[in-house]
């Protein structure tokens, strides 16, 4: 009977002492792969800084996906490499898809891209020549925008997260747009602002800021799924270069890269209640870096 009680006490004190150690470990793991500003990231592990002349020339570049979603579509180019001095092989490599960091992948994808071609010979009288270039990285990819808000229809209040404000009847005040700190990605939601409708329909307003907060250059945005529960919205760009209400061509980086998105829907209550917004944004993307290769004889 002692040894029964023994070996109970033994078992009891195990699990105890695994429960204990493992404490530590218990709960869902943190995903912060689709918040803040995250991006793909290029370093040159091995492509040369100097070279001499009638050799060949050949190095890696690493191009890591930091953000929060695929890249697809990838391409790396060598821009102003003066053929007089150098020629290269390819001056455009591709990767089909670049994966983003996930709950279950923290680190995201990561490719080595290796260039090789020949160095010619320095012109008569000449030690020396430093040819200035550029690594261009294109890409696609999409930024995703699902906060939990708060609606109500009646023609008083207005907010997100149900920390509602009072507007005037003739709703001129508003309250200041919620802002937020991106989702993962170079192209970010900057602002909401929710909008009832002051008519018996409930229906509602929502109007968001997007802006490019990443190193580079927005190409195109063209809009995606979008839905405020299980309802469809009806979303449209506005800005100074918006040309069509589905999508946005920027032609040259401006001093600032931001564009309104108004979406508009039908309210599935008629009382506040809490629900999912979901917006998703296409885009192509852009940016570049700096190198120089000096040319010795």
């Amino acid at each position: 009977m002692n040894s029964k009680l023994i070996l109970s006490a033994l078992i009891l004190s195990s699990l105890l002492f695994l429960g204990c150690g493992t404490g530590n470990q218990i709960g869902p793991e943190v995903d912060d792969s689709k918040t803040g500003v995250k991006e793909l990231a290029l370093s040159s592990d091995t492509f040369p800084q100097a070279v001499f002349a009638n050799s060949q020339i050949q190095g890696t570049f690493t191009l890591k996906n930091n953000a929060g979603y695929d890249a697809e579509n990838v391409q790396i180019k060598l821009l102003g490499l003066d053929r007089n001095y150098v020629e290269l092989s390819y001056e455009t490599e591709s990767i089909n898809i670049l994966p983003g960091r996930s709950l279950f992948s923290k680190e995201g994808g990561e490719e080595i891209i290796a260039f090789r071609g020949t160095v010619k010979n320095l012109a008569k009288g000449a030690d020396q020549n430093t040819q200035r270039y550029l690594v261009l990285v294109t890409y696609s990819s999409k930024v995703e925008f699902s906060p939990t808000v708060c609606v109500d229809s009646g023609l008083y209040l207005v907010g997100s997260n149900c920390n509602f404000k009072e507007i005037g009847a003739g709703g001129k005040k508003r309250p200041t747009p919620e802002t937020f700190s991106g989702q993962g990605a170079p192209v970010a939601f900057n602002n909401l602002e929710i909008i009832p409708y002051t008519g018996t329909e409930s229906e509602i307003e929502l109007r968001m800021k997007v802006a490019d907060r990443g190193r580079g250059q927005i190409k195109l945005l063209r809009l995606g799924r979008s839905a405020l529960g299980s309802i469809p919205l009806q979303c449209e760009f506005h800005g100074k270069n918006v040309e069509r209400p589905e999508g946005v061509i920027f032609n040259e980086k401006a001093s600032s890269q931001e564009v309104d998105i108004v979406c508009s829907g039908k309210l599935e209550s008629g009382v506040a209640y809490k629900t999912a917004l979901f917006i998703e944004l296409f885009y192509d993307y852009e940016f570049t870096e700096s190198r120089t290769l000096e040319i010795r004889r």
